[in-house]
């Protein structure tokens, strides 16, 4: 999952209304994820790691669902290093790995340098997502 020891050690109490809201409009649409938004220190990013993470234990014995937590930064220089002589994925094969996931969460939407190219990355897996039924967080 690579998520960063803070964001599970930290507190969940003071938005625990909050997550019980999201995480049932969650499970009730079968698909699809949430997309947490809010000024910089709302705690948006731990909500989302605890969501992440009661949505695989509900369901990774079952589907065999598996996660990965990232950053959108690091997501684009993880594409970007495929253009790379020494690289052993191509573009196609790092956005379709990203694609597949059971449930991506993507942490820090917006903090990424915007272009016409990382749009168009962002599209590409989102939209793959979307119609592939994956929860995206």
């Amino acid at each position: 999952m690579n998520v960063p020891p803070l964001y599970f050690e930290a507190p969940q109490k003071p938005f625990e209304a909050t997550f019980k809201a999201i995480y049932r409009s969650m499970v009730e649409s079968k698909h699809g994820g949430a997309l947490l938004y809010g000024s910089a220190g709302t705690r948006k990013t731990t909500l989302g790691t605890k969501l992440m993470a009661e949505k695989m234990l509900d369901y990774i014995t079952d589907y065999g669902i598996d996660g990965l937590w990232s950053t959108a930064p690091n997501l684009l220089a993880e594409i970007r290093a495929t253009y790379s002589v020494k690289s052993k994925e191509t573009e196609i094969e790092v956005m379709q790995r990203y694609s597949n996931y059971g449930i991506l969460l993507i942490d820090d939407l917006g903090a990424e340098k915007k272009t016409d190219w990382s749009l168009s990355a962002f599209y590409s897996i989102l939209s793959n997502r979307i119609n592939y039924m994956k929860f995206t967080i």
